[in-house]
């Protein structure tokens, strides 16, 4: 199976003929394939309820496909992965641990997997410093989503997972957090999703654009990155 599906040289990522329901006669995805190599970058845009969170739960391991197969590396992926970093809408800091644990935790349970060094000057880059003692229910939305971003960050990711990461932040701090994950990316070969409704954003960070829609049913398609604004917003629309 593995040889029919990766001939030469397997992708980051790849999905393999997966399906995934929430009620079987309402699929999310159908038989659905998608390889990804090192270095993409797609942004996923659709509709409320197309299954733009519920992907990045089965790129990640959390979710596993009621059919087909998920494959990172080349090898089937099962549970989650030490260079696979997920950032999910609500932040999931561990709220007895303080900012500091939850920025260096990837790197204290995967600390056998042979991880590159953390980058020290990180937190500071993302103003985090002088909050590096206090505890997630001091912190406004903003504060906690750079804590989730420099988690997902600290583990120097092949795969970068961002789910709506700009979503509650404001100008600042939204510029702040995109300066930071250009800078990975151009520094890395890290292959990114994100997960936007902000077509600004779905342009200046996807080299694909990955559509999900309840539309014509329901397929998920890749479009050209030169795809017009006024075409890419009737994707969002219900």
């Amino acid at each position: 199976m593995m040889n029919s599906f990766f001939p030469n040289n397997p992708p980051l990522l790849a999905l393999q003929n997966i399906s995934w329901s929430y009620q079987p006669q309402q699929p999310l995805f159908r038989h659905f394939s998608l390889r990804i190599r090192a270095r993409e970058h797609y942004s996923i845009i659709g509709t409320s309820g197309s299954g733009k969170t519920t992907l990045l739960h089965l790129c990640s391991a959390l979710l596993a496909p009621t059919s087909g197969h998920v494959y990172f590396q080349g090898a089937p992926l099962y549970k989650p992965h030490p260079r696979i970093s997920v950032v999910f809408q609500h932040y999931g800091l561990f709220p007895w641990k303080t900012v500091e644990e939850n920025i260096f935790l990837p790197l204290r349970l995967h600390n056998a997997a042979g991880l590159p060094p953390a980058d020290p000057d990180l937190p500071a880059r993302l103003e985090l410093e002088d909050i590096r003692s206090h505890y997630p229910h001091q912190l406004s939305g903003g504060q906690q989503q750079r804590v989730a971003l420099a988690r997902s960050l600290i583990s120097h990711p092949r795969l970068l997972l961002l789910d709506e990461p700009f979503s509650a932040l404001d100008e600042y701090t939204g510029a702040l957090c995109r300066r930071e994950i250009h800078r990975y990316l151009q520094q890395t070969d890290a292959t990114l999703l994100l997960v936007t409704h902000n077509l600004t954003d779905a342009r200046s960070f996807g080299t694909n654009i990955l559509v999900l829609s309840h539309k014509k049913g329901g397929v998920p398609r890749v479009v050209p990155h030169s795809t017009p604004a006024s075409v890419l917003r009737t994707f969002l629309e219900p």
